[in-house]
């Protein structure tokens, strides 16, 4: 279907003369790519809104989101199978810290041990996503960055006490080190 959108665009854009018809492939590709991110993102505010949860789906969609572009792991074949897993995953993990489910102690005894998995394991291939040595060199310096920022903001919540930024992020790392462990 966002194949369908994007190629009524793209040659729309092309009728009048904003693209030219060499370059319509990667106009596809792209609003391909854009579409999918809004629908991401919608998904995730109508999560907020129905969970009522603003601060923790925000928190662990931005983490969840930039942790996985650089680790590897499970992938999905197709967007929508993404799309389910990823909605359901922010869904679940939102609803488990909204009903305090799982205790802080519980997700920084796990969060430890997956944020030292990230840092040392990954980024990981996956049948679906292959990943180059240079994509992996390139990844890790990333991933790295995307962890220390990760760990620092927990560390920041746990010392004011903000445990729904705390317990997003560390539901990020462990979940995004299981997305690796199982891939």
């Amino acid at each position: 279907m966002l194949d369908k959108i994007s190629a009524k665009i793209a040659n729309n854009w092309i009728e009048k003369k904003i693209i030219d018809i060499n370059d319509k492939e990667i106009y596809e590709y792209g609003i391909i790519l854009t579409m999918e991110y809004l629908l991401s993102l919608i998904t995730t505010a109508l999560i907020a809104v129905f969970t009522g949860e603003a601060v923790a789906s925000v928190t662990f969609y931005t983490g969840f989101k930039y942790l996985r572009s650089y680790t590897g792991g499970i992938h999905a074949k197709t967007f929508a199978k993404c799309y389910v897993s990823s909605s359901l995953i922010i869904l679940i993990s939102v609803l488990f810290i909204k009903y305090n489910i799982i205790s802080i102690v519980v997700y920084r005894m796990c969060g430890l041990p997956a944020i030292i998995y990230l840092v040392n394991i990954t980024p990981i291939d996956c049948e679906n996503k292959r990943v180059s040595k240079e994509e992996k060199r390139r990844f890790c310096v990333h991933k790295n960055k995307v962890v220390a920022v990760i760990c620092f903001i927990i560390v920041l919540a746990g010392l004011c006490d903000i445990s729904i930024i705390e317990k997003s992020l560390e539901a990020v790392v462990i979940i995004v080190s299981l997305c690796c462990i199982f891939a």
